[in-house]
């Protein structure tokens, strides 16, 4: 056995969700279990199980190292080095969300669902999480350390009808912390209310090219599903990403800087350290416009000969750890907003995010924006809906022009091979020289 590791996960968490006031879903889920990984003979193997009991981590680790030797193909057969890392990093609630009753959080959620339903709007729905999260971490070259933290999150969807005339709006305040997340969530909401009734009298703009200011929600969502995805380790040693091969060279806009950051206090992506036992730290993916590094494990970084970054994750401890983004941002520009809308000038503003697709290997991006503002000298004029963005990713890292002077975050998860991890997406106010955008022909 050249290598071993091994994760202990505790997971106590609650649901509580309101349709239209009521409630609709109320859950407690508790989970636990061990995971061990072995590196044995260039091969990897991993097994998992429900108890933590010494015995259970004996036959956890031999049952990995039986998995190792019948893995022959294993796609990463060595790792890089790293330091041992002990200690305690515990993250405490200001608000622990065990010290308020459930009828307590129902009162908050119908607060919400109240200064919601304005105007034309004809239904709400609220939802509130929480997880008290606990992992302990070892491996064979001397790690020992473990932390504690909260994730507690809100969401919410207002439905406005006219006819046969349906829209939506979203919010949502996720975090690592307590009820404190929740703080602003009423007004948030009441602005949500507002904008679903709005889009009722919206007009969908004319498809075309055309410049366009992104707003700090769509933007994070470019620069997470676009690059993010595109850096992470395992793409890039599969040739899954269209920036394979790319590393130090500059591929966008000198104005961009992005960076990954699972330090940041109270982010949706924060942790202590990862499930390699890396300690959190800044990343700076893009310097100016430059491919600095990727984000990737200790296996996946002995192929790229980069530096190993604390993005190992797993959604629990019976599932492969996979490289995952944590806090993803684009850094801050210069420019004031009004003079980010006036290098655009004439165009379109496109808030919010509604989905979409992307595809790491051929570097095509789809994205729905919630809304958009059509951009008539330099300034916000009529509401717009039904509106997307689509382009490739590199050209558009080219063509950004403009960043505003300060960075907004969204959270929410992310998916990849069937897990779902926190994270978090932030960026300023960035115009775009030109994008596709696709509305009525």
């Amino acid at each position: 056995m050249q290598f071993y590791e091994l994760v202990e996960v505790d997971v106590d968490g609650r649901t509580i969700s309101l349709k239209d006031g009521d409630v609709e879903d109320l859950t407690s889920d508790f989970t636990s279990g061990i995971r061990a990984r072995v590196l044995s003979d260039g091969a990897w193997g991993f097994a998992s199980g429900k108890s933590v009991e010494e015995t259970e981590k004996e036959d956890v680790l031999r049952r990995a190292e039986r998995a190792s030797r019948h893995n022959k193909a294993s796609a990463f057969k060595d790792m890089v080095e790293s330091k041992a890392l002990k200690g305690t990093f515990d993250i405490e609630p200001d608000k622990h969300p065990r010290d308020f009753s459930i009828g307590e959080i129902v009162d908050m959620l119908e607060d919400f669902t109240d200064v919601a339903t304005t105007g034309q709007v004809t239904s709400v729905d609220v939802s509130f999480i929480h997880s008290d999260i606990s992992m302990k971490y070892e491996n064979s070259e001397g790690s020992r350390c473990e932390f504690s933290m909260v994730k507690t999150g809100v969401s919410g969807k207002s439905v406005a009808k006219e006819g046969n005339n349906l829209q939506t709006a979203r919010e949502r305040s996720f975090g690592t912390g307590g009820i404190e997340v929740l703080e602003g969530f009423c007004d948030k909401c009441r602005e949500m209310g507002k904008r679903a009734d709005a889009l009722l009298d919206a007009n969908s703009p004319k498809s075309g090219r055309m410049k366009a200011v992104l707003d700090p929600e769509l933007a994070g969502v470019f620069v997470h599903e676009a690059l993010g995805h595109s850096v992470e380790g395992d793409h890039i040693v599969n040739g899954n990403s269209i920036l394979q091969g790319m590393l130090g060279e500059k591929i966008a806009s000198e104005e961009l800087t992005v960076k990954d950051d699972p330090t940041l206090p109270g982010l949706f992506g924060s942790y202590p350290f990862d499930w390699g036992g890396i300690p959190s730290q800044e990343t700076v993916i893009l310097d100016g416009g430059r491919l600095n590094t990727f984000l990737g494990s200790r296996e996946t970084s002995a192929s790229t000969g980069t530096s190993p970054t604390p993005n190992l994750r797993s959604s629990s401890y019976s599932d492969i750890p996979l490289i995952r983004m944590s806090n993803t941002y684009i850094d801050s520009g210069n420019s004031s907003f009004e003079e980010v809308m006036e290098e655009v000038n004439e165009g379109i503003l496109l808030c919010g995010s509604r989905g979409g697709q992307v595809s790491p290997a051929e570097g095509f991006f789809q994205f729905n924006a919630e809304e958009g503002y059509s951009i008539d000298n330099g300034e916000k004029k009529e509401r717009i809906r039904d509106v997307s963005m689509s382009g490739r990713t590199l050209k558009t890292l080219r063509d950004i022009v403009a960043l505003s002077d300060k960075v907004s975050f969204n959270s929410g998860r992310c998916g990849k091979n069937g897990q779902t991890v926190s994270v978090s997406e932030g960026a300023p106010y960035v115009a775009v020289s030109e994008i596709l955008v696709g509305g009525r022909e």
